[in-house]
């Protein structure tokens, strides 16, 4: 008889914030199903929810218990935030630390959640997600006696029903739908290092599928996009060499930049006057922008994109943000693109952006 078990971990803590909303209800049913963070892994779910919501949490939390869903250990549903005049008095009587929990997933009902406009009827429509986000970033405080990472070995999965909570521990992950949330979050916090902050962008998709329809390719023949972006309007994207990746790329048939095959653009009807390095800087980004213009945040999107950036970032913390690289709880520059020049003064209009986006939403907020 072979008689083998997989390991079950100790229960992760997941908080989820405005979690009555469609994003946050897929993405809780993707959590305790195992999609997000593996089927060995259980969870202690935490539905966070204003006092009048608690009758409709309760009924989510029900349907969410019935569906035998296999990761699922607890779901617990919490009301504990403050009165709207109490939290002028005190910002730090707050429930919820940074110690409370592993993963923090926020979803807003921003119209759109990388750019905040100061419009008077979608600051009100929008006020009580700017309430509870400001009003947990400022109970957030990252202890000086922080322990680091230390990663499992093969001898710690066999020790017993549970793998140790001190043997896995990891930093928590603040994962949001967008920048304003985590510049909402990073700023009213306090000593909250860099690298527990991470929200998905709708650009690497949109620029792999205008590159699959402008070439004729399905878009899993395309290669990876790195992005540097403000918002959804000022960016830049790199597309990885080669773009299409069943190219065989060779230095004696290359066009302009080593950007694709010479022999490939024929057999798509192309040449490289059609498609070049100067074509990515202008005309590819100008697709992108007018693409991502029409706003593609639906349920269904930010519900995978939340999911997807918890499922990479938990074990992995993959870089979400160059040039910064993060590997276990530590991270540095990545300098693979020192010397680019184009890059570099990309950088400089993105972080001028930015600079500019803070300050606005700052007024707000204030």
């Amino acid at each position: 008889m072979n008689f083998q078990t997989s390991p079950v971990f100790e229960p992760l803590r997941v908080l989820i914030f405005n979690s009555l909303t469609p994003v946050a209800k897929l993405v809780s049913w993707k959590i305790l199903s195992g999609s997000v963070f593996g089927e060995s892994q259980l969870i202690d779910l935490t539905l966070v929810v204003y006092v009048n919501e608690i009758p409709s949490a309760a009924l989510l939390k029900n349907e969410l218990e019935t569906g035998a869903l296999s990761c699922m250990n607890t779901i617990k549903i919490t009301s504990d935030l403050p009165s709207i005049p109490s939290w002028y008095k005190s910002l730090r009587n707050f429930l919820f630390s940074i110690s409370d929990g592993d993963v923090f997933c926020f979803n807003t009902n921003f119209p759109n959640p990388n750019t905040y406009e100061e419009e008077e009827d979608e600051y009100n429509e929008c006020f009580s997600s700017l309430y509870l986000i400001i009003k947990l970033a400022s109970s957030f405080t990252w202890p000086a006696s922080n322990q680091n990472t230390e990663d499992t070995n093969e001898s710690d999965l066999n020790r017993g029903k549970y793998i140790s909570a001190s043997v896995l521990k990891r930093k928590p992950i603040i994962v949001a739908d967008g920048i304003v949330t985590i510049d909402i979050l990073k700023s009213f916090s306090e000593n909250m290092p860099p690298d527990l902050f991470f929200f998905p962008s709708p650009l690497t998709s949109i620029a792999k599928a205008v590159l699959a329809d402008y070439l004729g390719v399905r878009c899993n023949n395309i290669n990876d996009s790195l992005v540097w972006a403000a918002n959804d309007e000022v960016f830049h994207i790199q597309v990885e060499k080669p773009i299409i990746t069943k190219g065989a790329v060779t230095t004696s048939s290359l066009c302009e930049g080593d950007t694709i095959d010479n022999n490939l653009l024929e057999s798509i009807n192309m040449d490289s006057t059609q498609f070049s390095e100067t074509w990515l800087k202008k005309d590819f980004l100008d697709k992108v922008c007018s693409i991502a213009s029409k706003n593609p945040y639906g349920s269904i999107y930010k519900a995978s994109e939340l999911a997807r950036v918890m499922r990479d970032v938990w074990k992995t913390r993959l870089p979400y943000i160059l040039p910064v690289t993060f590997n276990n709880d530590s991270w540095e520059v990545n300098e693979r693109f020192a010397e680019d020049i184009h890059l570099k003064q990309e950088i400089k209009r993105i972080n001028l952006c930015v600079k500019k986006q803070h300050a606005k939403l700052f007024c707000q907020a204030d």
